[in-house]
């Protein structure tokens, strides 16, 4: 059992061994806690409220108290009659129902005090007790009576009251939900164990009256889907919408800030892994000079004859509902020479191992960030090595021998697009 409120400290009622006390019970709802969302009225005072909840806590099967932290004005007209359609939407009464609701719980109680100083200071007491479940007033009264020491307010007051509230049987029972999805959809968390939607489109769950779930729908061929269903009454059905996954990539992206790149991506299992084709070029790019470059390294704009056409291989880590998702990623290029029409003399290939981060913005609209390292096999290393003027220059270095070179790290930025 919870006690929850704002600010005023409660205690629950406990047993020889410090557990909560629960008397037995019988009748067919011997198995359900019941829960009250609290309402009070500005009228009010703390202790009051504070003894109310107390009084509230010695209930047997109690699950949980909340406290409403917004105050109803006194003589508010938040009710008109006992149907549910009465309750003004705005009232603080209403959206106390819809918050309980969306929670769980039970029945919500209404309170209202007001103190006669004429009276010996009589408090007197209306409340109005409605079901989550119907939206109904299910009892009203007002009691009052004088309070002449703490103990009477903490021990004695709220009786009348509270053997209204024991008399309550959280209503909840055995529903159906029929789930209407794409054919061989397996949906998770309205039940114990997952079920799957058959050819015809639909299945039906049975669900406790009322509740609320929290399901996770996916399917071959479609992005998964996941939310939050209350159910009020049954029977009752959900209609899961689902979109097609995507079966191609686009990606725009830029090598170390300089040169660009343009990749194809056929995606597979769910836009979970991709084969790619595509190439880097490095026909015109920018350039970060230092004071000690000279000639054509010294300007900020920089051409060099040189295409990497190649294939890459990639998965993603995490699934699709998740708006931020780290993958791996491998990619073999070739190194084609345009002044030569050959592929390079110092390295025909190049081979990147890359992990990173790709950030959905949008269904069809993603960026990323990954970072790694080149490695050039076969190749001759010190040619390489002096191309790049025989020293380590930031953001990356680079380790060499005659027949290869590795440079580390190589990173990259850019858009996907997702057709």
């Amino acid at each position: 059992m919870w006690l929850c409120c704002s600010s005023l400290a409660v205690y629950a009622q406990t047993g020889p061994l410090g557990e909560l006390s629960e008397p037995p019970v019988t009748g067919m709802n011997q198995g359900v806690l019941r829960s009250f969302v609290v309402l009070c009225s500005d009228s009010m005072e703390a202790p009051w409220v504070s003894s109310l909840l107390q009084t509230m806590g010695r209930l047997p099967r109690l699950r949980e108290v909340y406290l409403w932290s917004q105050r109803f004005p006194s003589q508010e007209p938040a009710v008109q009659n006992d149907t549910a359609i009465a309750i003004m939407p705005d009232s603080e009464l209403a959206k106390a129902l819809r918050w309980a609701a969306l929670h769980d719980f039970s029945f919500v109680l209404s309170v209202e005090g007001q103190q006669d100083p004429a009276n010996n200071g009589t408090i007197q007491i209306q409340f109005r007790v409605f079901s989550v479940l119907s939206g109904r007033e299910l009892h009203a009264g007002t009691f009052q009576d004088g309070v002449f020491s703490e103990q009477d307010l903490y021990q004695t007051f709220w009786l009348p009251l509270s053997a209204v509230l024991d008399s309550l049987e959280a209503q909840k029972g055995q529903g159906a939900l029929t789930v209407h999805a794409v054919p061989g959809t397996r949906i998770s968390g309205l039940t114990e164990k997952p079920v799957s939607v058959d050819q015809s489109g639909e299945t039906v769950i049975p669900l406790i009256v009322p509740g609320t779930y929290s399901y996770r729908a996916s399917a071959p061929g479609y992005r998964s889907r996941e939310g939050i269903y209350t159910m009020a009454e049954s029977p009752a059905e959900l209609f899961i919408e689902q979109e097609r996954v995507s079966k191609w990539l686009i990606e725009l992206g830029s090598l170390m800030g300089q040169f660009g790149e343009l990749w194809a991506h056929r995606l597979l299992f769910n836009e979970q892994y991709w084969i790619g084709f595509g190439l880097q070029e490095y026909w015109i790019g920018t350039y970060f000079p230092s004071p000690d470059d000279r000639g054509r390294y010294s300007y900020p704009v920089v051409s060099l004859p040189l295409l990497q056409p190649g294939i890459t291989i990639g998965g993603r880590l995490a699934d699709d509902l998740h708006f931020l998702r780290p993958y791996l990623s491998a990619t073999l290029m070739l190194r084609l020479n345009t002044s030569l029409l050959r592929l390079d003399p110092a390295s025909a290939m190049v081979v990147e191992g890359k992990g990173g981060l790709e950030w959905k913005l949008g269904s069809g609209f993603a960026v990323f960030f990954d970072l790694g390292a080149s490695f050039y096999p076969f190749c001759n290393g010190i040619y390489l090595t002096a191309s790049r003027g025989g020293e380590s220059r930031a953001p990356s270095t680079y380790l060499f021998s005659d027949s290869w070179y590795l440079e580390i790290p190589v990173y990259r930025l850019g858009m996907r697009f997702f057709l």
